[in-house]
């Protein structure tokens, strides 16, 4: 099972203030170093939700935390590693979380906005196969698609934890918002059959995926986080 949280990150400045006690001081020098008001209260949010959630879980203290960065950037859980994986992702005033046991899991969400241009990101971001798909579908359904396939590759790239080492072109995804979503090819050593992919609508005009290390989709539970309420740690 996977465990989905979506959390607002349009906080009370009281709330902004108890959740950045809960940061680290590498954290805290992250939050210095963005130029906008609206950018460091949106980490800040981000991650002290992060903690609270990751502490709720391990019953530990979100200040006890203590987060490693993969290769590639991907966030872990300190040695001695518990089994728990995890991912966030943020858009807007948005975050979805996603968290799973000994299952290597990603998130991502977008905002869905009549503004972005896609198309030239498509051309640039997404595979020939992909954007054949995209334009096969009915003008008003391609801006859709365009978010449903973005999403899905970056939830997959996160999952691997490659970050900006895996080419978009190295894989490819399904992109029907209609259809089940799905990573139709991939290059070796990864195996497509071994992953699956889930479409999630967290909020209104938002578009989000999950990718996961299993053959068959998880079953999933979204929760629609609040500080007092935490997700639980499954039995």
């Amino acid at each position: 099972m996977v465990q989905l949280c979506a959390a607002s990150l349009h906080q009370p400045a009281g709330v902004v203030d108890a959740l950045g006690d809960l940061l680290s001081d590498d954290e805290r020098a992250r939050v210095a170093r963005f130029r906008f008001a609206a950018d460091r209260r949106r980490f800040t949010v981000a991650r002290g939700f992060l903690r609270q959630m990751v502490g709720t879980i391990l019953s530990a203290s979100p200040r006890a935390i203590r987060f490693v960065a993969g290769v590639h950037g991907k966030p872990f859980l300190e040695h001695p590693r518990e089994p728990l994986q995890f991912n966030v992702s943020h858009s807007d005033e948005l975050a979805v979380y996603a968290f799973a046991w000994d299952v290597p899991v990603g998130v991502d969400v977008e905002r869905v906005s009549g503004d972005v241009d896609w198309q030239p990101l498509a051309a640039r971001f997404l595979g020939p196969s992909e954007q054949a798909a995209i334009r096969s579908m009915a003008p008003e359904q391609r801006q859709d698609a365009f978010f449903s396939c973005w999403t899905r590759k970056e939830a997959f790239v996160k999952a691997l934890g490659a970050g900006l080492s895996c080419s978009p072109q190295a894989f490819t995804v399904s992109a029907d918002p209609a259809a089940p979503p799905r990573v139709l090819e991939v290059e070796a050593p990864v195996v497509a059959s071994e992953w699956s992919l889930v479409d999630l609508r967290p909020a209104p005009r938002f578009r989000s995926a999950l990718a996961a290390a299993a053959a068959v989709p998880p079953h999933t539970e979204l929760w629609a986080w609040q500080p007092c309420v935490a997700p639980h740690r499954p039995k």
